[in-house]
């Protein structure tokens, strides 16, 4: 079992050091015109979050690396993710909706990807052409942030029953166990 453990602990810090290679390298290639290719690739497909993307997913491989467990629950990193989502959906739609104009799902997909410095790109933009265009820019601000709300709330909601989930622990005393006297 040791050799198994011990062969794991490699396996993870070897992917937290190629995280780390990895997200250095496309955050030096979007942040400088060194190769612009792969800068604009990046900044059409993903906006500028791609920036707190590759941060991120440093931090992940220096915790890999250093042998650090991930001790959230799997529906936590879920509505941290929506909200996420939601945040940028709002301001992607905010600063790169359609503004009433009645354009194809291409032409604003394209306009997304050369527009380079979108809060989502075109990766965000398949999400939020839908609602701009059924409705309007703000009715789909007002629904994106309606999730952004409530993902928050789940947020909350889930840290308040971790957190009485352990003062309930913390209060329960354990049963001291019953000495019985030996008639001799």
């Amino acid at each position: 079992m040791e050799e198994r453990e011990k062969n794991l602990s490699v396996i993870k810090k070897q992917l937290g050091i190629v995280m780390i290679v990895v997200a250095s390298i496309l955050l030096f290639l979007t942040t400088f015109e060194f190769l612009p290719s792969v800068k604009w690739f990046f900044l059409g497909s993903f906006g500028i979050m791609i920036y707190p993307i590759l941060i991120m997913s440093m931090l992940a491989g220096v915790a890999l690396t250093m042998n650090q467990k991930f001790v959230y629950s799997p529906i936590y990193v879920v509505y941290l993710g929506l909200c996420f989502f939601f945040f940028v959906c709002v301001l992607h739609t905010i600063f790169a909706g359609t503004g009433g104009a009645n354009i194809s799902y291409g032409e604003y997909l394209n306009s997304c990807y050369n527009a380079h410095y979108t809060p989502g790109g075109v990766v965000i933009g398949v999400f939020t052409y839908p609602l701009s265009m059924l409705f309007h820019d703000i009715a789909g601000v007002v629904i994106y942030g309606i999730g952004l709300v409530m993902s928050l709330y789940f947020v909350a909601s889930y840290l308040d029953s971790v957190k009485k989930q352990n003062t309930r622990k913390a209060q329960v005393k354990p049963i001291a166990p019953v000495q019985r006297e030996v008639a001799t």
